[in-house]
């Protein structure tokens, strides 16, 4: 019976596996650096408004500033992100623009007296949501100059046979034939003229936000 009950608790295990994948320290300082933007009363005090409160900003850093909040309010920012990039590639120089609507939050403060005050003067209740980062942005370069990925295949090739290179770089360019193959020294070579200038692109896109109802 406790065999059988381990067989099937590892058939469930493995119809329910996950693939799971670490971050890189680049994650991990782009995830742990927020920059919330707030209402527009919050940027025009230049963020000041978490240590002063009084504002529906101050759910997300300093929740206690909403209690100098005296009158109730419905909170609605949006926000128009753009994204200016200059990248260059050797004597290349490319210019991107990016640029999307978004929503720097949407919240609701029910504020009043209490009734029966005794020590409480007032009292605040928050419900919304916040944008705590955001991580669109888009980069693209491009330069024209002599040289090919060809290059490192041939190399990362050198001295192995086609029964012994890897599946994921030498490999594939040799089943496309963009690799020929020399028995006589086991390397390998392209059909690419020496001094050939070749155009090459770079597209680096990344998407996302860290939010917090």
């Amino acid at each position: 019976m406790t065999s059988m009950r381990s067989i099937l608790l590892a058939g469930f295990g493995l119809l329910f596996s996950m693939g799971l994948t670490a971050q890189t320290l680049d994650d991990a300082i782009r995830l742990s650096t927020l920059d919330h933007t707030g209402t527009a009363r919050y940027m025009g005090a230049g963020g000041a408004m978490t240590a002063l409160g009084a504002d529906y900003s101050a759910s997300a850093y300093n929740p206690a500033g909403l209690g100098l909040i005296r009158r109730s309010e419905l909170t609605f920012t949006p926000l128009l992100y753009s994204n200016n990039t200059d990248a260059r590639w050797s004597a290349n120089r490319e210019n991107d623009r990016f640029s999307n609507l978004q929503f720097s939050n949407f919240g609701l403060v029910i504020s009043g007296q209490p009734g029966n005050s005794g020590s409480f003067t007032n009292f605040s209740f928050a419900v919304g949501y916040n944008r705590l980062a955001n991580f669109h942005s888009h980069i693209f370069s491009s330069t024209r100059n002599e040289g090919s990925i060809l290059d490192r295949f041939t190399e990362l090739g050198r001295g192995l046979d086609p029964e012994r290179i890897d599946d994921f770089e030498v490999g594939p360019a040799y089943d496309a034939f963009a690799l020929l193959f020399n028995q006589n020294d086991n390397t390998y070579s392209t059909d690419l003229i020496p001094g050939t200038e070749l155009r090459k692109e770079h597209t680096f896109r990344t998407e996302g936000s860290i939010n917090e109802i």
